[in-house]
């Protein structure tokens, strides 16, 4: 990360404050993804140095070039022509080390969906992307929300 926000900071002329306050973002950011995923980037052969990482640097570039909301999320979002890319596999293990893999990891959730009837649509959401499950009516889901008694 350091490597990253240094190779925007010197050229810009920001502070050395202006540097570790952009870290401090960065390693934030980084630290909220890596501990949404737990153990199980880990458990699918993911070190989050070279995953979760990524997101850091973008946020810690953000805040050096002083971007608004909507420019840092576009910074740390998926752009418009890469989003059919989100349902190929993630990862890549041992036993299928030389199968495509460079998805999100959506195609677990797609096979999932399919399994229960519902569909996974992935729309623009102004910017990034949303990924939403649509079940069908007279679902378990459905009827759960209906009444009030969903998450």
């Amino acid at each position: 990360m350091l490597a990253g926000a240094l190779a925007v900071a010197e050229p810009a002329g920001r502070s050395g404050r202006d540097l570790l306050v952009a870290l401090h973002a960065g390693v934030e950011v980084a630290c909220k993804i890596n501990h949404a995923i737990d153990n199980r980037h880990y458990d699918g052969g993911f070190h989050a140095t070279g995953t979760v990482n990524v997101f850091g640097v973008a946020a810690a570039v953000a805040r050096l070039l002083d971007l608004d909301v909507e420019r840092t999320a576009r910074a740390l979002g998926i752009a418009a022509e890469m989003r059919n890319r989100v349902l190929e596999r993630f990862g890549r293990l041992e036993a299928s080390r030389n199968a495509r893999g460079s998805g999100l990891g959506l195609s677990l959730v797609a096979a999932v969906a399919h399994q229960h009837g519902a569909r996974l649509a992935l729309e623009d959401n102004r910017p990034g992307l949303r990924a939403a499950l649509r079940f069908p009516a007279g679902s378990v889901l459905n009827s759960l929300e209906a009444a009030g008694q969903s998450g």
